[in-house]
């Protein structure tokens, strides 16, 4: 028989206590008549074997259910008589209730297909949430209800990594979550994905690869953050990007190659940032770009010799957003080669030449 069971306890004072048939032959195993008395404990059990851990406190208690298979799993939180029956490879709110002050989840590597929609709500201060390497399937939905995370204010991490729904996914929206942290590997090989909604929460940085290899990625939103440099290889797999929302971030440059082949781009916003500099190339290759905002910076733009401005290359533009800057100099290239443009704004900035 082999069976995994690990379990994080950190208690003011505990009791554990074990039965089993063949507890004798098992040296992780003490076997003893519970008695916890009037203690407060949690009953563990697998495939006849069962843990009884009494707890003194449960104010700082973990339980880590990484590779634990579900069948025939139970706990009990004994002053509650809750019980957990995952045969189904379901979570639901009922299977872990009692536990309102838990801070770490980990329930990576178990099979689960499916989370109900209200199966969070026993998390309040939930900090860390791993549902990696299971064989969870979900739509867009699931995002705004199963995984409302917009019910977890003091949740930083999430780990979804590994799972089955990203070959069906289309659609992530995790705005206003307020999260910190992001996993890297979370949206890899989504040949699916193409929306995604980062808005409204607290990162500071990205991981250069969380965009790797979406294919089909048209429309990313990272609005309303606390970004101040992006990677210049973050955008490189997203060959078919069209809309990207960078506005209201802390960002102060646009280095040469950040946007380099994004050849489909065609709306870019960064409105709000701390924008100084732009590199005179930033933009050649994003050749539909039609919508440009950079309102709302702090952009002087070089002194070129032949007086082109950073978006040179960019003939099709339609719409120039450019007021409540520090630009000196109105550049040619702004009425010679933009025959599309319809919108050019120039409000609120030092332009006496």
């Amino acid at each position: 028989m082999s069976i995994t069971i690990l379990l994080i306890l950190v208690l003011a004072s505990k009791t554990i206590s074990a039965s089993n048939p063949e507890c004798e032959n098992i040296t992780y195993c003490e076997c003893s008549e519970n008695q916890l008395g009037d203690i407060s404990s949690i009953l563990i059990s697998n495939n006849n074997l069962t843990f009884t851990i009494g707890v003194a406190s449960w104010s700082d208690f973990q339980v880590d259910c990484n590779n634990l298979g579900w069948y025939e799993f139970n706990i009990i939180r004994k002053e509650f008589a809750d019980v957990v029956d995952l045969v189904k490879k379901e979570l639901k709110r009922e299977h872990l209730e009692g536990f309102p002050n838990l801070t770490k989840l980990v329930l990576s590597n178990n099979g689960l297909t499916n989370i109900s929609s209200d199966f969070l709500s026993n998390f309040a201060e939930l900090e860390f949430l791993d549902l990696s390497e299971n064989n969870l399937v979900l739509s867009k939905d699931n995002f705004k209800e199963t995984l409302n995370l917009k019910q977890l204010d003091n949740l930083e991490t999430i780990d979804l990594s590994n799972n089955n729904f990203k070959e069906h996914l289309e659609e992530v929206e995790l705005r206003r979550n307020y999260l910190n942290n992001i996993p890297e590997n979370l949206f890899w090989y989504s040949t699916s994905l193409k929306y995604i909604d980062l808005s409204e929460n607290n990162f500071r940085i990205l991981p250069e690869s969380i965009f790797r290899n979406l294919q089909n990625i048209e429309k990313i939103l990272i609005s309303k953050n606390l970004i101040e440099i992006l990677p210049d290889i973050i955008f490189t797999s997203v060959r078919k990007l069209k809309v990207l929302d960078l506005s209201f971030n802390r960002i102060s440059i646009v280095q040469r190659n950040l946007f380099n082949g994004l050849t489909s781009l065609e709306e870019l916003n960064m409105e709000g940032n701390r924008l100084k500099y732009i590199h005179s190339k930033a933009f050649s290759t994003n050749e539909q770009l039609s919508i440009a905002k950079f309102s709302d910076n702090i952009l002087e733009f070089d002194t070129p010799l032949n007086m082109m401005s950073p978006f040179f290359n960019n003939h099709l533009l339609k719409e120039l957003h450019l007021s409540n800057n520090k630009i000196k100099y109105f550049y040619s290239d702004w009425t010679t080669n933009k025959l599309e443009l319809e919108l050019l704004d120039l409000r609120h900035n030092d332009i006496s030449e």
